[in-house]
């Protein structure tokens, strides 16, 4: 059983994300290694530990169980156009810069635009959500879309570290899931968590992969839904689970599996789809009929189209 915790901008104390060097940084080390103030109130890290020191705006970060492999984020591409981290992960380091077995080189957005006048783009709200084993990051999604009355903050999500393996022996499932483009956080151009419809079992833009053995790239993988696709635009009207009228459809969490073109490989830790949709922001929490809780992440597919996921609070 993993016990992930909640951190986010709206909570307050772990730092903002901008397109400036190093934000991302600022972030991880306080919520994955350090810890830190929330007011005066203490919040205790992820238990993960940083492996080197810092050097020019890099990092490397190693989570405290599981497979306990090596993240080095690079958060040096600041300039007009680059406002995203890259993320390779390595079996082993001998420095911040060299390491046996990298694969995965993917991006991690930051924000969406480098106008400090629009702090929307600059300075987006973001959640952190994991463990000693991974984590989830989401990040406004404000490239594109706005804030919407209802559903709240569009967000990008990206994954990094491991996930349930379904393959007996499987001893490499870790992965990262990011986005295609290098040079800003624009979910348009290829986020892992958007459908446009319904879910496939490969990607061929490179934005979410899995490691096969060894430090060898394994194939670039897709999320699946147990129930099967959906067309584009489907469930854009939300629900309220606790004022249903004869004839509609409950609202129902499945797990988001993991695929690629040999079949299921494992599932994504506590992240679940939501159909239909049930009125609520990104960042609500709910609880079901076991008690379970769950904080909403919802992702804008297309301009006025979503997805809606829960990410599930107490245990995964």
């Amino acid at each position: 059983m993993r016990y992930p915790a909640l951190h986010s901008s709206i909570l307050g104390g772990a730092g903002l994300l901008s397109p400036l060097a190093s934000t991302l940084l600022e972030i991880l080390d306080a919520v994955l290694v350090e810890g830190y103030l929330r007011g005066e109130v203490p919040v205790s890290s992820l238990g993960w530990s940083l492996v080197f020191d810092r050097y020019l705006n890099t990092a490397v970060y190693r989570p405290s169980e599981g497979l306990q492999l090596l993240y080095r984020v690079d958060d040096n591409r600041e300039s007009a156009s680059y406002q995203v981290a890259q993320v390779t992960c390595y079996e082993s380091m001998s420095d911040v810069n060299t390491g046996f077995g990298g694969w995965g080189t993917l991006f991690f957005g930051k924000a969406c635009g480098s106008d400090v006048q629009n702090m929307l783009k600059y300075s987006p709200p973001w959640w952190l959500i994991g463990d000693s084993k991974g984590f989830y990051l989401l990040i406004g999604d404000y490239y594109s879309y706005l804030p919407d009355s209802v559903r709240g903050t569009p967000v990008v999500m990206h994954y990094l570290g491991d996930f349930e393996s379904l393959r007996a022996g499987d001893g490499y499932n870790t992965m990262i899931a990011g986005h295609a483009d290098p040079n800003v956080m624009s979910s348009d151009t290829g986020a892992f968590f958007k459908s446009y419809g319904s879910f496939g079992v490969t990607h061929s833009a490179g934005y979410a992969y899995a490691e096969a053995s060894g430090g060898a790239l394994g194939a670039a993988i897709g999320l699946t839904k147990p129930e099967g696709g959906r067309t584009i635009g489907s469930g854009v009207t939300a629900v309220n689970p606790l004022n249903l009228s004869t004839g509609d459809e409950i609202p129902r969490l499945s797990p988001m599996l993991i695929s690629n073109t040999t079949g299921p490989r494992g599932k994504m830790p506590g992240l679940f789809s939501v159909w239909p949709n049930i009125a609520g922001a990104t960042g609500d929490t709910f609880t079901n009929s076991a008690g379970d809780s769950f904080m909403i992440a919802n992702v804008e597919i297309a301009a006025g189209f979503w997805e809606q996921y829960a990410i599930q609070l107490n245990a995964w």
